[in-house]
């Protein structure tokens, strides 16, 4: 999943749909600017969602406009704004962050769980 368009109630009311962009190019974007590796990213979020869910949001939400070769209208302070009225556990934020972890383990092999001894096998005494 490149791309997830996500409903937002608006700070000076109404609703609007954003255009939010994962994928490499974002994550590249993101890691670059934070100093970031991978895990402290994905740390980062867990440990305070408050400070780093907007940033985050405003850069996925900015590399979308870069692909069309624009410049995002959207301040990092107007995503806050965006999150504050619907409230970081809001269905927006919460679509986002789906989106995000969906990207994050897009292609990442699963680990196999042990193989469990089939009941017909002789136990070891």
């Amino acid at each position: 999943m490149n791309k997830k368009i996500i409903k937002f109630k608006l700070p000076e009311g109404g609703e609007k749909e954003f255009t939010f962009w994962y994928g490499t190019g974002f994550l590249g974007n993101v890691i670059e600017l934070t100093d970031f590796t991978l895990d402290d990213l994905v740390m980062s979020i867990d440990k305070n969602p408050f400070k780093y869910v907007p940033i985050l949001m405003h850069e996925s939400l900015k590399y979308g406009f870069e692909r069309e070769g624009k410049e995002c209208p959207y301040t990092k302070l107007y995503v806050h704004d965006l999150i504050d009225e619907s409230g970081i556990g809001g269905a927006g934020v919460t679509s986002w962050i789906k989106g995000l972890n969906a990207s994050l383990t897009k292609d990442v092999p699963k680990e196999e769980s042990p193989k469990k001894k089939e009941d017909n096998e002789p136990k070891k005494k």
